[in-house]
């Protein structure tokens, strides 16, 4: 847990945009959208922007990243610990 959560918080520290999208997820629990998806609807953001955030949350393990054949798909993590500490997280910097 200790990895994630240095992970985590090097991904807060490295761009504002992570937090959005945490924050988003956080409150969207069964939320899933590609890199394009996210940039426009979840952040309003450059997808050049968001795919770098979104590859350093996976990192992390914060979000997993799902290949099908119409493309990628990002969606919070299904474990549960890690769900549960991002809350936390997400309570105490964005309340």
């Amino acid at each position: 847990m200790r990895e994630f959560l240095e992970g985590i918080e090097a991904a807060l520290k490295a761009h504002p945009l992570s937090e959005k999208i945490l924050q988003f997820l956080v409150e969207h629990e069964d939320a899933m959208d590609t890199v394009y998806g996210v940039a426009r609807c979840w952040v309003d953001s450059e997808v050049v922007a968001v795919q770098p955030v979104l590859e350093q949350l996976v990192v992390a393990g914060a979000i997993v990243s799902l290949t099908v054949n119409s493309g990628t798909y990002y969606r919070l993590t299904s474990d549960r610990n890690i769900r549960e500490q991002l809350k936390v997280i997400c309570a105490s910097r964005f309340s």
